[in-house]
């Protein structure tokens, strides 16, 4: 029974891991990896872009905001970078443009935690490991996917673009409910540490 069980479970978890493939698709080919690099490059020159402001101690006027005002701001400040950068997927010579934007989303991941590790107050060291874990299981992931799907629709696009058209689209529509969730969780941890 217990062999019957452990075996069962390892199906399902199979099974995840195979819808959360499917959903993705991403496969490791010379564009994720060279996305990858990008990103790791971006990010480390964000962080270490830090090391040169002095330790700071910030005080912050608590400010009451409703759910809904953080939900938008947190969906917003995200959204802009992947939409752009499924844009410029549709442009002939926009994979450049979107390891561009692939560098710098990952740049800005990078300063925002380098200045949560030299703060104090209310950043901290809660704060950093809250925004890296969300950065790291949501956004890191979703910004690969769709740099990877934006620069070879660039790439081959306009021969394509009638047969995978409406699919390129569902890669936004897909980012979209990925960047929602994001704000969502991005909610609720404002609501966790207001409760502390």
């Amino acid at each position: 029974m217990y062999l019957y069980w452990q075996s069962y479970s390892f199906k399902n978890s199979l099974k995840e891991v195979d819808i959360v493939k499917k959903f993705f698709q991403i496969r490791p080919t010379k564009t994720v990896l060279s996305i990858i690099i990008t990103i790791i490059i971006g990010f480390l020159i964000g962080i270490f872009s830090t090391n040169t402001l002095p330790k700071t101690v910030y005080e912050i006027d608590e400010e009451k905001k409703s759910y809904v005002q953080i939900f938008l701001n947190s969906f917003s400040l995200n959204y802009w970078y992947f939409f752009v950068l499924w844009f410029f997927g549709m442009i002939p010579f926009g994979f450049c443009l979107s390891y561009f934007i692939t560098f710098f989303k990952s740049f800005m991941i990078g300063v925002t935690l380098g200045v949560c590790l030299k703060s104090s107050a209310m950043f901290g060291i809660m704060q950093f490991i809250t925004y890296a874990i969300l950065e790291g299981i949501i956004i890191l992931p979703t910004l690969i996917y769709l740099a990877n799907k934006s620069i070879k629709f660039s790439i081959n696009g306009r021969r394509t673009f009638n047969d995978t058209g409406q699919k390129y689209f569902n890669v936004l529509v897909r980012v979209t409910i990925v960047i929602m969730i994001y704000a969502l969780l991005t909610c609720l941890k404002m609501t966790f540490l207001e409760v502390q």
